[in-house]
Parts: C-alpha cells; sequence; structure tokens
C-alpha cells in the first residue's frame, strides 16, 4: 500500500484554506458517511447521517492528538433542499471552485492506495464515495488539475510531522497547544470537531440563517415528523425524462435500490407494488369486491368499519353487514392522485415480468402511448371504475368524459430480472412503450469493495471473489442475466458463512447449472447434501476454479487481516 506523503497533504491544505469555508467541510464529510446505498444522484429529501462514522471520519483528518473523543449522540437527519447544489456553490463558495484534486487529498489522507492515482482516478473516488454526480462536480469543482503534483510514500502519514508542517505552512504559532486544524483563519480552535454543536465543522454548517436554504440538520427525520410532500422541479436538468420506464439486469445488480434512490424526486408522492405470477387486472386496476360493515345498534343502526365495539371497556361484538362496491386497484390509486393534484407523482412496479403484464394492463396498454408526457388516446373502464373516479375527483371529471388517461405528472416505473424473462415474456408492442434502462452487472460494486467473506474455509475479498466466478461461469458459456450481482446477497448475509453457502451455492447448481454442475463443483460432489458436509474444508470446487481463485483473489490464511484496510 502507498500513501499521500505529509508535504502533498500539507500543500493540499494550503490551497484550500480561506476558499473552503469550514461549513463546506463539514457537509462533504456528510456526503461521504450518508446511510445510502447507491452512489446515485443525492435529490431534495432527507437522508440519515451515521454520526460515529461522522465523528470518527472528522476526528482522524482534522485532529492532531491520539485522544479520541464522541459525544455519544444518536443518529442525526440532512434534508436537502430543491436547489441546494446551486445554492451550496452560491452560499459556501461563493460562486468560486474548488480543485478537485486537493479535495480528494484532504478527503483521503489516510487512506491507503494500491498504485499512484492520476488525478482523473482521483475525481472519480472522489465522486463516487460522497455519492455525487455530475451536477455537483460541475457546479463545485475546478477539474483540470494542470500541473499538480502529487507525491506518495510506503509510509503513512505521521500526524505530528503533518501537523508541525502545517504550523509551518499556515503561519500558526509553533506554540500554539490546539489539535484542531481548520481552513479558516486563525486556522486552530480548540473545540474538537466531533463536537457537533459547537465544533467548527458542523456547528458552522447549520447555525446561519442562509444555510438554511441549502440544508436543514436535525436530530429527527425531518419529513416524517412534518410530513413534507417536497416541491418537485421537472425541469430536464434535474428531472427524469421518461415517464414509462424499465430499469433491467441481472439479480442483485441494484435495480431496487437505484429506483427507490431517484423516487425521492417525488417526497412521499408515490406507491410500490410488486407483481407476481397470479397478479391480474382487477388487482391492478380495481374491481366489484365484498365489503364489510358492522352495526352496533339493531334499532337505530350505526355502522362501523370495525368488527369490535370502539366504546372504553366494552366487548360488544358488532353484528356484520355485507355489501358490495369497488375497491380501487394501486393503478386507479396512482392515477386519482396525479388528476387531483399537479406534482408528480410515482407508481413503482417491482418485479413487472413475473406476471403476465399485457394482461394485467388490459386496455390501459392503450394509455402507455404518451406525447409530452400525456397519453396520446383514452380508454373507458367499467361503470364501476368510471364512478369511482368521479366519487374522488368531483369537478375534475369532466376531464375523463372521453375516457381516462395517462397525465404527464403520473410516472410509471418499474424493475425486471433479465434472467426471469422466461416467466412472462414481454411481447414487442408492450415492450416499446417503455424506455428501457440496462444496469450493467458491477456498476455499483464499489459499494461493497471493503467486504471480506468466509468461503470453504477462506477469506475472500466479495468482489474479486465474485468477479472471478463469474469470469470462470461465462467462459463455461452462462449467459450474463445468470450471473452473480455485488448484491446478490446482502450485507448481513455476506458476513453469514452458511448464508453464502445455502444461498450462492444452491443458486449455482439448482438455476445457473442446473444440468451440468459438475463443472463447477468437485465431480464426487453429486447433491447439496454432499456439498455441505464438506463446505469449510477448501474442496467443493474443481480444482481449476480454485487455482483460479488463488490466483486472482487476494486470499487471507491467518484470522489477522485488517478487514477494514
Amino acid at each position: 500500500m502507498i500513501y499521500f506523503t505529509e508535504e502533498t497533504i500539507a500543500n493540499a491544505w494550503v490551497n484550500l484554506k480561506d476558499s473552503t469555508p469550514n461549513k463546506f467541510w463539514g457537509l462533504l464529510f456528510i456526503l461521504k458517511t450518508l446511510d445510502i446505498p447507491l452512489n446515485t444522484i443525492i435529490q431534495p429529501g432527507t437522508y440519515k447521517i451515521n454520526v460515529t462514522d461522522l465523528s470518527q471520519e472528522l476526528a482522524s483528518t482534522f485532529y492532531f492528538d491520539d485522544s479520541s473523543r464522541h459525544n455519544g449522540m444518536s443518529d442525526w437527519w440532512i434534508t436537502f433542499s430543491n436547489d441546494w447544489i446551486i445554492k451550496i456553490q452560491e452560499i459556501f463558495l461563493k460562486r468560486n471552485k474548488v480543485d478537485i484534486s486537493s479535495v480528494a487529498i484532504m478527503t483521503f489522507q489516510n487512506s491507503g492506495f494500491s498504485h499512484e492515482y492520476s488525478s482523473s482516478e482521483l475525481s472519480k473516488k472522489i465522486e463516487s464515495e460522497l455519492h455525487l454526480n455530475e451536477e455537483i462536480l460541475d457546479n463545485w469543482f475546478d477539474q483540470s488539475n494542470s500541473g499538480y503534483i502529487i507525491s506518495y510514500s510506503l509510509n503513512k502519514p505521521d500526524r505530528r510531522r503533518l501537523l508541525t508542517l502545517l504550523k509551518s505552512k499556515l503561519g500558526i504559532n509553533s506554540d500554539n497547544s490546539e489539535k484542531t486544524v481548520t481552513f479558516e483563519s486563525p486556522y486552530t480552535v480548540t473545540s474538537h470537531p466531533s463536537e457537533f454543536t459547537r465544533g467548527p465543522f458542523i456547528q458552522t454548517l447549520y447555525s446561519a440563517q442562509a444555510n438554511l436554504e441549502c440544508v436543514i440538520l436535525t436530530k429527527f427525520d425531518f419529513s416524517k415528523q412534518y410530513q413534507v410532500i417536497k416541491s418537485v422541479k421537472t425541469d430536464k436538468k434535474n428531472f427524469p425524462a421518461y415517464h414509462n420506464r424499465i430499469v433491467y439486469g441481472a439479480p442483485g445488480t441494484g435495480k431496487s435500490a437505484l429506483l427507490e434512490d431517484e423516487s425521492h424526486f417525488f417526497g412521499n408522492r408515490k406507491l410500490r407494488i410488486t407483481f407476481y405470477p397470479d397478479y391480474s387486472y382487477s388487482k391492478f386496476v380495481g374491481s366489484y369486491k365484498p365489503i364489510s360493515y358492522y352495526k352496533r345498534d339493531i334499532n337505530t343502526p350505526s355502522y362501523y368499519s370495525t368488527k369490535y365495539s370502539d366504546e372504553p371497556k366494552s366487548s360488544v361484538i358488532n353484528e356484520p353487514v355485507i355489501d358490495y362496491g369497488f375497491v380501487p386497484g394501486p393503478f386507479l390509486i396512482a392515477l386519482e392522485e396525479a388528476l387531483k393534484n399537479p406534482e408528480p407523482y410515482l407508481l413503482v412496479i417491482e418485479e413487472i415480468n413475473r406476471a403476465n403484464s399485457s394482461s394485467v394492463f388490459g386496455e390501459i396498454f392503450q394509455l402507455l402511448d404518451r406525447e409530452e408526457g400525456k397519453s396520446k388516446y383514452t380508454v373507458l373502464l367499467s361503470k364501476e371504475a368510471m364512478e369511482y373516479l368521479k366519487s374522488k375527483i368531483s369537478s375534475k371529471f369532466d376531464l375523463l368524459k372521453d375516457g381516462i388517461y395517462l397525465p404527464e405528472n403520473l410516472f410509471i416505473w418499474a424493475s425486471m430480472n433479465s434472467a426471469d424473462q422466461g416467466v412472462f415474456p414481454l411481447d414487442s408492442a408492450f415492450k416499446r412503450r417503455w424506455h428501457f434502462e440496462y444496469l450493467p452487472l458491477n456498476q455499483y460494486e464499489y459499494v461493497l469493495d471493503k467486504v471480506i467473506i468466509d468461503f470453504d474455509g477462506r477469506s475472500y475479498h466479495w468482489n474479486k471473489f465474485r468477479n472471478t466466478i463469474n469470469s470462470f461461469l461465462s467462459s463455461i458459456k452462462v449467459s450474463e442475466d445468470k450471473l452473480i450481482g455485488p448484491f446478490f446477497l446482502s450485507v448481513n448475509e455476506l458476513q453469514d458463512k452458511n448464508a453464502i453457502k445455502n444461498k450462492l451455492l444452491l443458486y449455482i447448481k439448482d438455476d445457473v447449472l442446473r444440468h451440468n454442475y459438475d463443472k463447477f463443483f468437485n465431480a464426487n460432489l453429486h447433491t447439496f447434501n454432499d456439498i455441505s458436509k464438506i463446505y469449510g474444508q477448501g474442496k467443493i470446487l474443481r480444482a481449476e476454479i480454485i487455482d483460479e481463485l488463488t490466483n486472482s483473489v487476494e486470499i487471507f490464511q491467518n484470522t489477522d487481516f485488517d478487514k477494514n484496510d
């Protein structure tokens, strides 16, 4: 491993002094430790902050002493304003741009690298690990990197030498005993960086009135406490362009997480459902069903929606009465919400190809033809469905006098496992009405870069292990949609060697290589019971695969390896 030299770190610090306020660094380290799964665009919305991780990151970067301190607070939340990216640039950076190489050196000054990173590689690392996007990079950072010299060493930076060097370069009195070094003159403060309520990085982030135009820091989930419906801008730069959208890829690539993260555009104006083989038109749109009411008083009956009397300490069971009425499905609920309120509304369909989608959509299929977001055609639903809509949108029902349509503020997004296309193939007429987005197998694998797994008695980096297995499966003509995505196993399952055995190996044996599993497993193993019996002895795979793992995956033979390295 190699590291930035103390001289490189000190030069970056000097390069950023007085141009990047302390609160900007507080925000960057919050972005670095945000509790979100993928490096997708952070939309206006509320996100959890892992306070322990944030405290440790701030202390290890800006505090120069051996003692550690943590104020013991529970998790916090950060709420981003609608135009927070531009506001940060205006209010925090005063319309200036920050050298991205210097920021990367500061942010990763304690990290080790496998090789000397170029400026472009450092920019990519900043982009991925701080959950940034192109708009943030364009607004906040200067990425030209012209003539910037970065030097490396085989030794980790010595904090005491770095502090001495910083004092010299920043003009700090050598007798100064303060241990927290900042970016604003006089560059040192008494408070510990993890003391959020008075420290220089977080306290200044939420104390100023202008900061509220950018972000709000709270000790509770702001959006849930105040039931905030986030205002959504539909400009082309920030809002997704496609109304009918299907994200597809192999199992475990992160499709659902991607849709969930991008759905922050819609605030709480969204509905998520999952298709399955028996899912039907009546479930999706709605149907006429029996409805139970409960009569309390026989002489002067009052009707309740609950079976038991709501009177205090009463044991009376209300008398059931059965009626029939129209019960809407998720499609009509979403349509109703979109017609009642001009704000965008999102219907998310998970596993769209696990049901017969053409049958589920029925005549609604025609509405998927859109021009500028609005259906080109209209269709009439059943009398009961139309009467239901009339009761819900009342005066606006005239909009539907010729039939229902999909308004431009109603978005339908879906996920599809390409490995499951054999369940219910989507016909070409249905498919052409959707925008398809392929999610590459390894696009978000960096999220799990530091994960170590125990497999068959040895320890491996999960991504290196998985890519080696995928490479072998590809060599024996296994299709891409059967390969192993980075999120095929959850984080908890990756730490459970039995979960790896029972889920991963069973998938490979029964689903990927059902009829030729002997190409992968030891030829003497004929059943999963045989595999399970000797799991942990390093003998379940064919010899050539074990050799491939040995040559291409970093194996830890002893139990003292650093899982965070």
